[in-house]
């Protein structure tokens, strides 16, 4: 990029590994916030739905005006995306730092710690939902599937057993020569020995 002219704004090889370590932990605080969403609201897609509304959204709504940007990406865990920035901003320095350019009105540590508050506000309510017995803990009762037209379903199911009588031929075999003991013993080609 610096061949084309374009200016390449360095960083430490230390602030590149924060950042590599801190994607990695952002997105499993994010894993355990959907988690614990989804214990606590019993349904996968509501769960789904309001972690990427409250971790992705912000961050994609920071092309709103920068007021809102900068509030957006402080009190949702979306600012857990501070953990990306390796932009500093100096207050002798006229620029442009605005989430939309790059810059979390965060620290890294303190993007992370939001992100890591709402995870653990939610877990906690999940774990105390799920210790007092509420819906939480108690499995879904499962629906019955309605049988298909004509009859096909029914076609489809094996034949109750009703005891002994139904059962194979090999297993009332087994059936009789364990209830014949040790002493009772056959042969290779079924003959008693």
């Amino acid at each position: 990029m610096r061949v084309n002219g374009l200016g390449v704004v360095s960083a430490p090889a230390l602030t590149g590994l924060r950042v590599v370590v801190g994607v990695a932990a952002l997105l499993a605080i994010a894993a355990v916030l959907a988690l614990a969403l989804g214990a606590l609201l019993r349904r996968t897609w509501a769960a789904v739905l309001v972690t990427l509304s409250a971790v992705v959204l912000p961050h994609l709504l920071a092309v709103l005006p920068d007021g809102t940007a900068r509030w957006l990406l402080r009190l949702t865990p979306a600012a857990g995306f501070a953990v990306t920035q390796t932009i500093q901003e100096y207050p002798q320095v006229v620029a442009h730092y605005a989430p939309s350019a790059g810059y979390y009105p965060l620290a890294w540590w303190a993007g992370a710690a939001v992100l890591c508050g709402y995870a653990t506000v939610v877990l906690a309510l999940a774990g105390s939902r799920l210790r007092r017995g509420g819906p939480a803990s108690q499995p879904r009762p499962r629906r019955r599937q309605r049988p298909a037209a004509g009859g096909a379903a029914a076609s489809r199911r094996p034949p109750p057993c009703r005891g002994p009588a139904d059962a194979p031929q090999a297993h009332n075999h087994a059936l009789h020569a364990h209830n014949q003991g040790p002493s009772h013993r056959t042969g290779e080609e079924g003959r008693d020995v």
